[in-house]
């Protein structure tokens, strides 16, 4: 995963922050599907709270979760 980047065009380079992980991927279901996506609705979407829930409910069988349980870690940036 990525974060933020930052072009530095006058030195032919980049800031960056950047982690890899590695571990086991596991699809999620039922309450720990939805308390995920309210999640990211809540952290990306705060002001739409209402309109994120509609939206999970209306996408819910089109919507896969998973998540990673991480044996691994691993990161760098520069700043």
């Amino acid at each position: 995963m990525v974060g933020e980047v930052e072009v530095l065009p006058d030195s032919f380079s980049t800031k960056y922050e950047s982690v890899i992980v590695d571990g086991e991927v596991e699809e999620v279901f039922e309450g720990e599907k939805e308390a995920a996506l309210e999640a990211l609705v809540h952290k990306y979407a705060s002001g739409f709270v209402k309109k994120g829930r509609e939206y999970i409910k209306n996408s819910w069988d089109e919507v896969r979760v998973f998540k990673i349980k991480i044996s691994t870690l691993s990161g760098k940036a520069r700043k």
